[in-house]
């Protein structure tokens, strides 16, 4: 493993084997092949991961990220193919695009008026959708989410009648740079949560539809997702963490403390599981609906940087602030 904080991880499967793709605070990656043993009713299923061949060979992703950033999960985005890696942070206000197989530069896009802090990416879904197009979603610290159309077709953002990219909707409504974005492009919105204030849900077309007013007087979002089942989960700097979830109509479910600032969030597919990972070094899973706590895993490895459900939802990886990748098995689920 890096011996650099791991910040985001997503797993991938259009090569032969399954892969998991890790990336690091410094801005380099790796590739690791992985292979699952079915269970029994005696015996939890076993994931084995094959180190990435060429661990230490691969090139950083572009110059290093601005000083004035703290680099996140946040910050760094994957294709679902895992081959497109996408990076904000740049000094130069741009965000870009990496293929995964050699390390290179695809595209710089530019847009923002300053450094773009966090991405996001979702493609289209339906029998009208053409392959692998979707949208990347870029907030900035000035106070602005831009929409830009992916091609999959051409492996980059693209724009019809011009050899510069131009961003298909500009969302507003922050006062304070945006930390945290999220898109979907199934459900047609976005939520992002700025620095300061309310998080915002927009529609692809950037109107603006719903702020997200939490019970609690929060005021200060860190981390936003937004669900496939219409759900969106936030969390707060507040308090030393706290969760709220809300509906897709801007109503809110429920909402906790945890008393630890948490530093990653992942759901399930169906919406029933909410799983975050923070300072303390624990998992902890929470059901959606309520925030009932089902189960907790104690690592023990640093804090907890990145998550993310493989394929089949049996497995949760942890990218830790040790550079380790863990795995853990979802006995929550049976």
């Amino acid at each position: 493993p890096s011996s650099f904080p791991s910040s985001s991880s997503s797993s991938s499967s259009h090569s032969l084997a399954p892969s998991l793709l890790t990336l690091s605070c410094n801005q380099t990656y790796t590739v690791n092949k992985w292979n699952t043993t079915p269970g029994t009713s005696q015996h939890a299923p076993t994931v084995s991961i094959t180190p990435d061949p060429q661990i230490g060979q691969r090139p950083r992703l572009g110059d290093p990220l601005d000083q004035s950033l703290s680099p996140s999960g946040s910050s760094f985005a994957a294709l679902p193919s895992g081959d497109i890696i996408v990076v904000s942070g740049f000094w130069d206000k741009s965000f870009k695009t990496f293929a995964t197989e050699s390390g290179r530069v695809l595209q710089c896009v530019f847009g923002h008026r300053d450094i773009v802090t966090c991405v996001d990416v979702s493609l289209e879904e339906g029998l009208c959708a053409a392959p692998n197009d979707g949208l990347v979603a870029s907030g900035s610290n000035d106070a602005t989410v831009l929409l830009w159309k992916w091609s999959g077709q051409l492996s980059r953002i693209a724009e019809k009648h011009s050899d510069t990219p131009l961003p298909v909707a500009i969302l507003t409504g922050h006062e304070c740079p945006v930390v945290s974005v999220s898109v979907d492009c199934p459900l047609g919105l976005v939520v992002s949560g700025a620095k300061y204030g309310y998080c915002l849900v927009h529609s692809m077309s950037g109107e603006l539809m719903h702020k997200l007013v939490p019970s609690s007087p929060w005021m200060r979002p860190h981390l936003t997702l937004l669900m496939s089942c219409g759900y969106i989960a936030i969390h707060y700097a507040d308090q030393k963490g706290c969760l709220a979830v809300f509906t897709c109509n801007g109503m809110e479910v429920s909402h906790c403390f945890l008393g630890d600032p948490t530093l990653a969030m992942v759901a399930s597919k169906d919406g029933e599981y909410l799983i975050t990972g923070g300072v303390s070094s624990r998992i902890r899973v929470f059901s959606c609906h309520n925030l009932e706590r089902i189960c907790v895993y104690d690592t023990q490895k640093g804090s907890i940087r990145s998550l993310y459900f493989s394929r089949d939802h049996r497995f949760i990886f942890a990218g830790t602030s040790t550079g380790s990748t863990d795995v853990y098995s979802t006995h929550f689920w049976i």
